[in-house]
């Protein structure tokens, strides 16, 4: 049921005994409510969304701020967005990644449902993916909202608490890298899970930048070989760069992948793992992997080439046919007289500029 958002309050209360009853009829006094579940826990402390006919409702609702409901006191915010529930709405046309907001300072004793649960106060949430190492006491996660301005509702209000961890929302530059998932639409969250079959992005570039790993502290003493090996274990790696100053006990490097679910893995089993005795650190690239352009041969280069196969066709015609190389010989000796005039002839003209120059002096 989509409403009003001006109809939407939501009210925060730590207590065993609050049910979405209880809470409804709690907040019937206000006006007349036609709609009350729970949103999530928010951390520890459970929230509900509740829908009022009118706005009169939500206004006497939140006179009722602060005051104590079932013995303990009770949180009553206006809504940001109308109460939804996640599979009400179907993701809009834009692309995923405008869509998806990256969220750092995760605590990591939170699964994904919890986050998800969460950020619904900002708008309908279509997927989360939470990454990082659990051991420790923070994490990252992605979170892909069903529409552009929900996604943008989300990172207004960064330093937002969870778990009593303020909380970092910024754009995220990177589509989340989804398995392959049913249609059904009784799950709340679909699950990441390693080893299943991976969405690439919708353009090339996107999915060169997923498959790409930023590794920093990086001991200076490794070569790109080690860090081959070691990367190699989360999938098939088809390019390192290592980079910053060897003069230092750490630097950095970019790992390509070579399809998306490699690099994936590479952050959920590697990240602060040590390698030579340094725990890496790793997140998702921003940007490509700028490799070396081929030599490319010039037009005297193909000249010389094609010179050399005229002359070993012609001494393999003269094998053959049982003829001398002696018209190869005077080829070769056309060559070098050619050379010798050109090296004269440049000589005189230096030579006439110099005299020239001389004269110009004189007078």
């Amino acid at each position: 049921m989509i409403t009003d958002i001006r109809k939407t309050v939501f009210l925060t209360l730590d207590s065993p005994q609050a049910t979405d009853h209880t809470v409804k009829e709690y907040l019937s006094a206000c006006g007349t409510v036609i709609g009350c579940e729970k949103a999530g826990t928010g951390g520890a402390t459970p929230i509900w969304k509740v829908m009022f006919t009118t706005e009169e409702g939500v206004a006497n609702a939140l006179r009722l701020d602060g005051r104590e409901f079932l013995g303990e006191k009770v949180t009553i915010q206006s809504a940001i967005n109308p109460l939804l529930t996640v599979n009400a709405q179907a993701p809009d046309n834009s692309h995923p990644v405008q869509r998806t907001v990256h969220v750092t300072n995760i605590c990591s004793k939170l699964s994904e449902k919890d986050v998800a649960a969460f950020f619904q106060q900002y708008g309908p949430v279509t997927y989360v993916k939470i990454a990082g190492d659990d051991d420790k006491p923070s994490r990252f996660c992605f979170i892909e909202f069903a529409t552009v301005e929900a996604a943008m509702q989300a990172m207004k209000f960064s330093g937002v608490l969870l778990k009593d961890r303020p909380l970092t929302i910024v754009p995220s530059t990177t589509p989340i890298i989804k398995p392959e998932v049913s249609t059904g639409t009784d799950s709340l969250i679909k699950v990441s899970k390693e080893g299943a079959t991976q969405q690439n992005p919708q353009n090339e570039f996107m999915t060169a930048i997923a498959r790409t790993i930023y590794a920093a502290n990086v001991d200076s003493n490794a070569s790109e070989e080690e860090l081959f090996q070691h990367f190699n274990q989360s999938g098939p790696v088809t390019y390192i760069k290592l980079a910053g100053d060897d003069r230092k006990p750490a630097r950095f490097a970019f790992v390509e992948y070579m399809d998306p679910a490699g690099a994936f893995t590479c952050l959920t089993t590697l990240a602060n793992k040590p390698f030579r005795d340094r725990p890496l650190k790793l997140q998702q690239s921003t940007s490509l992997i700028i490799k070396p352009v081929p030599n490319i041969p010039t037009k005297q280069d193909c000249d010389k080439l094609e010179k050399i196969l005229q002359r070993i066709a012609r001494r393999r015609s003269s094998s053959e046919s049982g003829h001398s190389d002696s018209e190869d010989q005077r080829e070769r000796q056309r060559e070098r007289r050619d050379r010798r005039d050109r090296r004269r002839n440049s000589t005189e003209r230096n030579q006439r500029d110099r005299r020239g120059n001389r004269k110009d002096f004189q007078r």
